[in-house]
């Protein structure tokens, strides 16, 4: 048994089926494995499999004495993984540029619950206490939660709305939408920050026992045939398999790409940062909420300064762009 320990949307499941199709041999029902929404699901094997993808990492699921090809991704990578993860890891097929419709029951998932948790206590909770501190008079209780200041004397609270215009943004089952600009920043810190990406932070619990034989697979190659096709040989002959055919996987492989919507993501932000950069005016394409959070990211990490959070439109040009960072 050869084990591939992935992340939720890295596509371990293709990197299992073209490894027991190409390097075991096995026979597979269906000469792709592709479901109706392109994720690599849709598995036969007419033969015992020789490779088994699963979360082994995040579910604690032991491996001991085997090889593992282990799915590994960097900071490049946070954006297309962050964008089909969405579209891919779980049954909802949830579009990144629709998040802020039913956006609590979207993320209320297994995959996806860790998300959510880390929003609301970031983007509500907390961000909802510290306005409301900043402009607490001492006398005025302390509170914890949203009930604590829906209980508050109606005096501080017509204070509040009032004189200091506080809002209560809310994200539940009762309140299922987040402002698109909220979910923007919330990305955005994502990206601008890695080692604090969720992403990151799980692939930190994949380590393995020394008794384990590891090759580590980068996620990138995924989108690069070359780059796939060097990676398998030399599997191959890391286990004593054969070696992939090349025509017969570069066929494969093209209609894996055919099924990926955002092989290009990273290329269209680099696009638009470079025509920051060269002070060159023209109009932005649309871009996805992930998108706009990536571009944003790194305008702030480049320039050194802080993209206005409460945009409910992003930019449509470049000049708008221009005028903030220069």
């Amino acid at each position: 048994m050869i084990s591939i320990d992935f992340l939720p949307g890295s596509h371990g499941n293709f990197l299992e089926f073209i490894c027991n199709k190409f390097l075991g041999n096995v026979s597979t029902a269906q000469s792709t494995p592709f479901n109706l929404h392109g994720a690599s699901h849709k598995k036969q094997y007419l033969e015992q499999q020789i490779f088994f993808c699963n979360h082994y990492s995040i579910y604690n699921i032991p491996l001991e004495n085997c090889p593992v090809i282990s799915v590994r991704i960097n900071s490049r990578d946070l954006l297309p993984l962050q964008s089909i993860s969405l579209l891919r890891a779980s049954q909802d097929s949830i579009d990144a540029d629709t998040l802020e419709h039913d956006t609590y029951n979207k993320l209320n998932t297994s995959d996806y619950k860790w998300v959510l948790d880390n929003l609301v206590t970031g983007f509500f909770t907390n961000q909802f206490l510290t306005a409301y501190n900043s402009v607490a008079d001492p006398s005025w209780p302390n509170i914890n939660s949203i009930e604590d200041y829906r209980n508050l004397p109606k005096k501080i609270l017509t204070e509040c709305n009032d004189v200091h215009n506080l809002q209560i943004l809310q994200l539940d089952k009762d309140h299922p939408d987040c402002p698109r600009f909220i979910l923007r920043e919330f990305f955005k810190i994502g990206f601008k920050y890695p080692d604090r990406n969720g992403f990151i932070e799980q692939q930190r619990s994949m380590y393995y026992p020394e008794s384990c034989q590891v090759y580590e697979f980068p996620f990138t190659s995924f989108y690069d045939f070359n780059l796939l096709l060097a990676h398998l040989t030399r599997i191959a002959t890391w286990l004593g398999l054969q070696r992939p055919d090349r025509v017969k996987l570069l066929e494969l492989h093209q209609e894996f790409l055919s099924r990926q919507p955002y092989q290009n993501s990273l290329e269209r932000c680099t696009q638009v940062l470079n025509d920051v950069h060269n002070r060159r005016s023209c109009k932005l394409d649309k871009f996805n909420l992930l998108e706009e959070a990536y571009i944003d990211s790194q305008l702030e990490l480049v320039y050194n300064v802080n993209i206005p959070e409460n945009q409910a439109n992003w930019f449509t040009h470049t000049k708008e762009i221009i005028d903030i960072v220069s």
